[in-house]
């Protein structure tokens, strides 16, 4: 972004206007030359994958899927006869769409979903030939015969689906060789998945009355994503992939059972408890999309486990899909009342309790039955927390039973929510239930998981309450467990320079016997390595918070800044994946990208780290106040964006200036208090109204505050607090000369001493 168009954006913010006017679609059209995966949504049941530059898709999830069921791999589209060549084409991909121009440009095809419709949309443009056909790959499917201008194809993975092919225009089609063919001027091909003739042709005609409002619909709908997620920056590939990575996740915001969240594609295309919460903050909550929030809190509740006989009673499940419902997991219930919690304090809305009061209590009352020790833990089986890969379906892998450290916080907080709730229904005597539990597991959990001799966390206990000193990164997740903000701290730097490559964090320190560089290799079984070795992008979103935390947000941003680029750059267009190898293999300086190639959580983690870390907001409307943490890196040197929530909205601008940063805040809303908390300096509070408008400007022991309103200016300064000061020195004494894990095999591994 250049210095004189961030000029104009501070002209225009000092002027209280937000230039939304700058928001242009084409901004985020991305141009492919080489070949890259791509995938779509309808928002309900079915995605879409492609590569750009492939021929042919041979990959077993390439194409149209629906609910789980594999409709077709793989398309061809024809000039009289002649199949258009995808490996020499030039692809343009926009969220909601994309184009493929063939041949210098002698036919253009634009391809689509349409939102909530079992229809894919084909519009062609030839500007040499009389004819144009499709065809899909046959592994899939069968020809049966036609109807009219309808092509009909059996889907062979369910008896009852038919694929229906017809002209985009109404008008005649002939079959040759299973290619649908027709004139030119018949502008491409509707594709429609249904049970029916009858059914097809009512979605056919439909659709050709309507196309023009169900496509315009569909880009509307990715535009206000994009718009919600707009950002102007001095770093040009935060201001596309952060829109990007918003609109691909939105994509898995889905309807297949009651609102919910594909974990990710193409392996998850259904609802993972764990997957989904973990999700949610980063999908939902900052993103503004608050009634689809509540309306998932809700669906998901209808599928918790109430059979007070069953050792899972009380649990949400670990996965729900259309043909059955698991309950193997000790950590999605937990989150699932986190999620809860996090809802009301983006809404003040405390009716969802109403509905699911009994529900949390349950959870509570399942576990205390079933799963709770003396000590206050939660016990658990070796695959039941998100390291869950068994051999055979049988024999875990990373076994982490009966008590890991990462399950006994998510415990904890779930027993400090259902408290709060209980306590604030008039529930007094769970209340205390709730509190004796969560003040046990507290006292306890040092006693059983620290040991100064390591100076970091056991990864769990085993089932004679022996510590696992495995070095995982579960342990980022438990430090509210812990007082020693010290011990926090050289945790954070050990688990930075242990386990965080530049692509990601890994699920095992390299340094270990068990470690597994590689996710899929010929020297064992790739889920081996699923959780003991390969990096899980979506760990990156606790290691980046812990960094900011204790002030390391510029190392942190070298991090985000490689997601960023991930997204652009590599893979599934606009979305992060599920995984990486730890190492970079065959002489390569980068690691490969493996598992899911679109991963709800990964995508999550990005969005929830920037707005609730970097930008720092972090609203508590349960006691009206939102609160600014800024911890914009110093590779940013100027910022223009906005972040909304219920019914306020807040305004940002930042800019370095002479090694000072600068920081304007302008917040629209009802009266609510700001809370405004600069590391190592006083804090600062005051009751906002709408309009209000704040500038700090940060020197390195003072902050001057401007605080303008109808009522005129306000001027004073914030210190840092001077025992505060001894103490950043040693945080920044511990963080010195900090950097990414360098990439080592040992060759004395396991995994080479079995081969």
């Amino acid at each position: 972004m250049r210095k004189g168009v961030i000029l104009i954006l501070y002209i225009v913010l000092n002027s209280v206007i937000f230039c939304m006017d700058q928001f242009n679609y084409e901004n985020y059209k991305i141009v492919v030359t080489s070949n890259r995966e791509l995938s779509f949504t309808n928002s309900k049941d079915a995605y879409f994958y492609t590569t750009t530059h492939l021929n042919k898709n041979d990959n077993w999830f390439s194409g149209w899927n629906i609910a789980g069921i594999r409709i077709f791999n793989d398309y061809t589209l024809y000039i009289d006869s002649q199949p258009l060549k995808k490996s020499k084409s030039k692809v343009i991909a926009y969220p909601d769409k994309f184009y493929r121009y063939y041949d210098n440009n002698k036919a253009i095809e634009i391809f689509s979903m349409i939102d909530s419709i079992s229809l894919l949309y084909f519009e062609i443009s030839v500007v040499q030939g009389r004819k144009i056909g499709f065809s899909v790959d046959t592994n899939l499917t069968k020809f049966t015969g036609t109807n009219g201008n309808i092509s009909i194809l059996k889907v062979n993975e369910n008896n009852e689906y038919n694929i229906y092919i017809t002209p985009l225009i109404d008008g005649d089609i002939a079959i040759a060789n299973n290619i649908i063919v027709t004139d030119k001027k018949n502008k491409g091909f509707i594709v429609i998945c249904a049970k029916s003739i009858q059914q097809a042709y009512d979605i056919i005609k439909d659709f050709r009355l309507n196309k023009e409002r169900y496509l315009t619909s569909r880009k509307k709908r990715i535009e206000n994503v994009l718009k919600n997620s707009f950002i102007l920056s001095s770093d040009m590939n935060l201001n596309v992939a952060l829109p990007w990575i918003s609109a691909t996740l939105d994509q898995l915001i889905t309807k297949q059972q009651g609102y919910g969240i594909y974990a990710g594609l193409p392996w998850f295309n259904q609802y993972w408890g764990r997957d989904m919460f973990i999700s949610f903050p980063g999908a939902c909550l900052v993103s503004g999309k608050t009634n689809i929030a509540k309306q998932i809190l809700l669906d998901f509740a209808k599928f918790q486990n109430l059979d007070s006989t069953s050792k899972y009673y009380g649990r949400i499940p670990n996965r729900a899909q259309p043909t059955d419902i698991i309950y193997n997991t000790a950590d999605g219930t937990p989150r699932f009342v986190i999620s809860i919690y996090e809802y009301i304090l983006y809404t003040k809305d405390f009716s969802i309790l109403e509905q699911l009061y009994p529900n949390i209590k349950i959870s509570v009352e399942g576990n205390l039955k079933y799963w709770v020790d003396n000590n206050g833990f939660l016990l658990h089986d070796d695959a039941d927390t998100w390291m869950d890969a068994k051999k055979d379906g049988k024999i875990p892998f990373s076994p982490r039973g009966i008590a890991a450290n990462d399950i006994q916080y998510l415990w904890y907080k779930q027993l400090q929510i259902t408290e709060y709730f209980a306590a604030k229904l008039n529930d007094t005597n769970f209340a205390k239930i709730c509190k004796n539990y969560s003040t046990k597991l507290k006292n306890n959990f040092s006693k059983f998981f620290c040991n100064d001799k390591y100076g970091y966390l056991a990864d769990r206990l085993d089932s004679n309450y022996i510590q696992d000193w495995k070095f995982r990164p579960n342990q980022l997740f438990a430090f509210e467990l812990l007082e020693d903000t010290l011990l926090k701290a050289n945790i954070t730097k050990l688990c930075w320079e242990k386990l965080t490559y530049p692509w990601g964090v890994a699920s095992l320190s390299q340094d270990d016997d068990d470690f597994h560089p590689w996710h899929h290799c010929d020297l064992y079984f790739f889920d081996e390595a699923y959780h003991n070795g390969i990096v899980w992008l979506w760990l990156n979103g606790i290691m980046m918070q812990r960094m900011i935390e204790f002030g390391q947000y510029n190392k942190a941003y070298e991090l985000f800044d490689n997601m960023s680029k991930q997204a652009l750059f590599q893979g599934a267009i606009g979305s992060l994946p599920e995984n990486a190898d730890a190492l970079p293999r065959n002489g390569k300086k980068w690691a490969d990208r493996s598992g899911a190639f679109l991963q709800a959580w990964s995508n999550a983690e990005y969005l929830r780290i920037w707005y609730q870390y970097f930008l720092g907001v972090q609203p508590d409307l349960i006691n009206n106040i939102i609160t600014i943490k800024p911890s914009i890196p110093d590779k940013i040197e100027q910022l223009f964006t906005q972040t909304s929530f219920e019914d306020s909205k807040i305004k940002i601008f930042a800019e370095k200036i002479n090694n000072k940063r600068v920081l304007t805040y302008i917040y629209n809303g009802p009266s609510r208090f700001l809370a405004i908390e600069l590391p190592f300096f006083e804090k600062f509070k005051y009751e906002a109204k709408n309009n209000d408008k704040i500038e700090i400007i940060i020197e390195r022991n003072v902050a001057h505050f401007t605080i303008e309103n109808k009522d005129g200016n306000i001027k004073f300064d914030l210190n840092k607090i001077p025992k505060y000061i001894e103490y950043e020195n040693k945080i920044n004494k511990i963080f010195e000369k900090v950097d990414f894990c360098k990439p080592l095999l040992r060759k004395d591994l396991k995994i080479f001493k079995n081969k």
